[in-house]
């Protein structure tokens, strides 16, 4: 039996998408629900529901589930890949991972397993779980495949680089060898900050970062500016056109980071997402096709 008191926080940001593949396979019936989060106001009820009617074991996966799916607190750096495979060739389970060439030291204690998990229409979630009785040699490797615009996302971790080519470049593309990285530069954060032209159409910028530099701005003892809000670019420009105050720091040196309430971009730093849903990666993908 489930206990009635089932903490639901581990579901904060369980994709709506999984939850309702994995919910539909389990019941052999599908499952609709909003977009919006398992815990919005529109699901929540539902979401309860049919927790209280899961299995133990099927409760449990779940939660361990959602460990592996806690891709926000993550910064993420970019590679784009050449020539795609298929989707349906992706979907294969790629061969065996031969873990001498990565740890040949420990590979004999370590088993190596592979997940793919469909995120939503627009993301693939890649996991190479590494197993132990050792606890210090397990671990977790996550990619996210963006296949429309073929680029992955990578997690700054030891090994990640050498597996994304080792192990899932040939698992992803016709010419494995052809990839680059594709770090954050000035140009994107600010063609994200500003465009489209029309301001109608623009994100809602709620976060920017401005770098400071003495040789360009002669300012002393500031390295960054930071300016936070519901839309931070419309609030500049409502600042200046009703208070006729000229905000000069906005162009006293190049804009380093700049986020929305989905995801936030900073130069060295990444890609950090905060919302899993598939119109957040939706939007992802349109900024990321950028450059």
């Amino acid at each position: 039996m489930i206990p009635l008191d089932i903490d639901y926080s581990f579901l904060d940001q369980f994709p709506t998408y999984v939850f309702t593949e994995l919910i539909s396979k389990w019941q052999n019936s599908p499952l609709e629900l909003e977009p919006s989060g398992l815990l919005s106001d529109s699901n929540i009820e539902t979401t309860k529901s049919i927790l209280l009617s899961l299995s133990s074991n099927r409760l449990s996966h779940l939660q361990k589930l959602a460990a592996t799916l806690n891709l926000t607190d993550v910064w993420w750096h970019a590679y784009q890949l050449s020539n795609p495979l298929s989707l349906s060739k992706i979907r294969l389970r790629p061969q065996g991972i031969d873990l001498s060439k990565h740890l040949p030291e420990d590979a004999s204690k370590i088993t190596a397993k592979f997940m793919l998990i469909d995120h939503c229409e627009h993301a693939l979630l890649l996991v190479i779980d590494f197993s132990s009785r050792t606890r210090s040699l397990r671990d977790c490797y996550r990619f996210i495949y963006l296949p429309s615009i073929n680029k992955i996302l990578l997690e700054k971790k030891d090994l990640a680089v050498d597996l994304l080519k080792t192990e899932l470049l040939p698992y992803l593309s016709s010419t494995p060898e052809k990839y680059s990285s594709k770090p954050i530069r000035a140009r994107l954060i600010k063609k994200l900050a500003i465009s489209p032209d029309d301001p109608q159409h623009r994100l809602n910028i709620s976060f920017l970062k401005i770098r400071i530099s003495l040789e360009t701005s002669g300012i002393e003892g500031l390295q960054h500016i930071i300016i936070e809000g519901e839309n931070v670019i419309r609030g500049v420009e409502t600042l200046e056109q009703r208070h006729e105050i000229s905000l000069k720091f906005m162009e006293s040196g190049p804009w380093v980071g700049v986020g929305t309430t989905d995801f936030h971009i900073e130069i060295q730093k990444g890609i950090k997402i905060h919302q899993l849903e598939t119109d957040t990666f939706m939007r992802l993908n349109t900024v990321l096709n950028w450059y």
